[in-house]
């Protein structure tokens, strides 16, 4: 076998090779993979029923601080691996108190059946505040800062 063809036959395996090992690491990722988790830290129920607000803390590594969050639910549907769809916030870097999990306190308040506060420091950087979210109003007010410990 002449060297150009060995050369030709050294490539196309490499290839081959490549093509194989992408293809196989394309199949074992899923639509939800990622680095981020989520922690539950409290739960509240509509007085209703019809929903149910979940405060949770999200971590997505090393090159990212934590954040609170908070995501409206239907009672039976479960927090998936994402953001939150109603509130995002983190501590700007410590200038807000955080919570056990990491990020900004957060205290959640149905003030009707389809209505919500959340209270977040002051010095907390907001990223999310929907003002309205599957036919919920929510309102995101800053609370005091009297309990930073910086």
């Amino acid at each position: 076998m002449s060297s150009r063809r060995a050369l030709a036959v050294s490539v196309t395996a490499l290839a081959l090779i490549l093509a194989g090992g992408w293809v196989a690491l394309a199949l074992a990722r899923t639509p939800d993979d990622t680095t981020c988790a989520n922690t539950v830290l409290e739960q509240l129920r509509s007085p209703d029923g019809a929903f149910r607000l979940v405060a949770f803390t999200r971590n997505c590594g090393a090159t990212s601080g934590f954040s609170s969050q908070v995501s409206l639910l239907e009672p039976r549907e479960s927090l998936q691996n994402e953001p939150g769809n109603a509130f995002i916030a983190d501590t700007d870097h410590g200038a807000a108190a955080s919570d056990p999990g990491g990020g900004p306190k957060v205290r959640m308040l149905w003030v009707g059946p389809r209505a919500v506060s959340i209270e977040h420091d002051v010095s907390a950087r907001v990223f999310r505040c929907e003002p309205r979210f599957q036919g919920v109003e929510i309102k995101c007010v800053h609370g005091s800062n009297e309990e930073r410990t910086r």
